[in-house]
């Protein structure tokens, strides 16, 4: 068991070595010079400070950052350009909320991220619990903030307001084109309803065509996987100060999933939200064991079914293949064998006996890392962590832990 996790942990440090990867982008200096490069991609969350970049595959790595760069994108994903103006601090978090319903405003040279680039566009910049939304005209680089914040109305903490400016800018904006007062009204503060907007009056002004962010054409996926595959458990041990050497001898057995799986809409589809129920067999048939040469230790055949909730992030290798580590919660574990309990007997006749819990809930949970080949086909390594079977009682305990190799099969 050790030297399959050991092994694991390899594999999946070599995995993320191996991400580390630059792909094609383009740099625009503050002299207006355009050059081909290729960028670190590691998928901002949040906007980026610098980036790492290199001329070519032999060169050595430069870094880019507001001082030394206009622009900078990586083609067919994400690209950012130099700010250097107010932006609004004010945090989001509802436990740092401020009595003003002004902005919170600060000067700033940053990097925004542009969603809309056509007649009007539109930008945002990302920080610790705040966002902010920028707007500007054509080649106009005089970019403005939309305002929008929330804050505690006349000191009462218990309440919170929401200063909607931004709709009212919207409104200027879009006064010449087809947009509604009513949709503009019903659009929230977020990526998705903004860049509806500025790309609904890209497609009715005088512009037939506009650029949106590549990432904004990704839509929920969903994934439903059969798996099969096998467990192979470390040895069972019943732990009580009165007894001593009361364990079973590792074993291997079926175990049967099916995984639902909800692709989220950002990161290029690479974060997943993972729900799986499975079926795995512990022993088939009675166990049993001689402790100490003295009494017997036994336990009927067991069996359980686990209901596992997570994330999945997927590393893709290529357009066929991909590779992806995961981390989830065993939230509730059930006995569905015929063992109710440990039983301790002496010349066939049973003196004590522990009851085993017939559910457990967070009891558990799992990591794991693999390899899907077009989307259909799976291979996993797992690991689940050692989870309580007995009813809870201070002085005893009795763990399960194992590790699987599960093949999976996407059939939608």
């Amino acid at each position: 068991m050790k030297r399959i996790i050991l092994g694991s942990f390899l594999f999946i440090t070599s995995v993320i070595n191996a991400q580390i990867k630059f792909e094609k982008g383009y740099i625009i200096t503050h002299n207006g010079d355009k050059q081909d490069v290729l960028i670190r991609n590691i998928e901002w969350v949040n906007s980026p400070e610098s980036f790492v970049y290199k001329i070519n595959e032999n060169s050595s790595e430069l870094t880019g950052n507001v001082t030394n760069t206009e622009e900078f994108g990586i083609y067919g994903h994400e690209s950012y350009i130099n700010y250097n103006g107010t932006i609004d601090t004010s945090s989001r978090d509802i436990s740092f909320l401020s009595y003003k319903k002004d902005p919170e405003l600060k000067k700033a040279n940053v990097f925004l991220k542009q969603l809309v680039s056509d007649e009007k566009k539109l930008y945002s910049y990302r920080g610790n619990n705040l966002i902010n939304y920028f707007y500007s005209d054509n080649n106009n680089r005089d970019i403005k903030l939309l305002i929008y914040k929330k804050y505690h109305p006349q000191g009462n903490q218990m309440a919170v307001a929401i200063n909607e400016e931004y709709k009212e800018q919207l409104a200027t904006i879009f006064s010449n084109t087809e947009i509604t007062k009513k949709e503009i009204a019903l659009a929230k503060y977020s990526d998705n309803d903004l860049k509806n907007i500025f790309a609904k009056a890209s497609q009715t002004g005088n512009s037939t065509t506009f650029k949106i962010d590549s990432k904004a054409k990704n839509s929920n996926k969903f994934n439903l996987n059969i798996r099969p595959g096998m467990n192979f458990y470390a040895p069972l041990s019943f732990y009580n100060p009165n007894f001593t050497n009361t364990e079973f001898t590792s074993r291997s057995s079926f175990r049967f999933g099916v995984e639902a799986e909800l692709f989220l809409p950002f990161n290029k589809n690479k974060w997943s939200v993972i729900f799986e129920p499975s079926y795995a067999i512990y022993s088939s048939e009675k166990l049993k064991s001689r402790s100490s040469n003295i009494y017997d230790f036994s336990l009927d055949s067991y069996s359980f079914i686990n209901v596992s909730l997570g994330l999945k992030h997927h590393m893709y290798v290529n357009d066929k293949s991909k590779i992806f580590l995961n981390a989830a919660m065993n939230i509730v574990t059930i006995n569905v064998g015929t063992a109710k309990h440990f039983d301790f007997s002496y010349d066939n006749r049973s003196f004590y006996q522990v009851p085993i819990s017939p559910a457990k809930s967070f009891n558990s949970f799992v990591l794991g890392a693999g390899y899907t080949y077009n989307n259909k086909y799976t291979l996993e390594l797992r690991y689940n962590t050692a989870g309580e079977i007995l009813k809870l009682k201070a002085d005893q305990s009795a763990q399960l832990k194992y590790f699987s190799a599960i093949l999976g099969y996407n059939i939608f």
